[in-house]
């Protein structure tokens, strides 16, 4: 029996809680005045750069389990580490609308965005693999829109179950719609299903 979305989409989720918890530590111990700014910062480039890593791999282990057994070959996992700087720079961006003298609301409206911004590389990350590669298992004739705990208005929306029960099933190729700190996963459809 293959793994089911949900079982990936539960990795994704602890991930980004996971990554949203060390963020809010950080942003603590900074508060608290254990650690610099700078090392703020790097500590938190750390952990994105891991959590997508981690993330990536989760996406990997996801498309391949859906292959027949007899197609799987060695697998290449991404190499997400390039990206280091791309964070480096988002955490920057972060950073500058934080004030010289930061007032208590300052720091608590900097942990949100620093934690937003976390969610959402872990989720992208994983979410572009999937995307790219769901395609390429020829039994998969598309997908539907498996929510997270708590979806949002336009997640729910995007099911599309009002047209389709189970929801509306979009094709393989079909990038699926994501924003920022999204944990909805595609749930394979195999073309037997698709007739059923």
């Amino acid at each position: 029996m293959k793994p089911s979305a949900a079982s990936y989409q539960t990795i994704l989720v602890a991930l980004v809680d996971a990554i949203a918890e060390q963020v809010r530590i950080v942003v603590a111990s900074w508060r608290a005045g254990d650690i610099l700014l700078g090392e703020l910062v790097d500590l938190v480039v750390g952990f994105i750069v891991k959590a997508e890593s981690q993330a990536a791999i989760a996406a990997v282990v996801a498309v391949e389990s859906q292959k027949p057994v007899q197609t799987i070959t060695a697998v290449e996992l991404p190499d997400v580490e390039v990206h280091e700087d791309i964070v480096f720079k988002a955490v920057g961006t972060v950073l500058e609308d934080l004030p010289d003298d930061p007032t208590e609301e300052d720091v608590d409206a900097f942990d949100k965005r620093l934690q937003r911004l976390a969610k959402g590389r872990v989720t992208e990350t994983a979410g572009k693999y999937v995307d790219e590669h769901l395609p390429e298992v020829p039994e998969i004739v598309g997908y539907t829109r498996g929510l997270d705990e708590d979806p949002c208005e336009l997640c729910v929306w995007l099911k599309k179950e009002h047209l389709r029960p189970g929801g509306f099933i979009y094709p393989a190729g079909q990038p699926m719609h994501r924003h920022p700190g999204c944990c909805c996963v595609p749930v394979p459809v195999y073309e037997k299903e698709k007739e059923a």
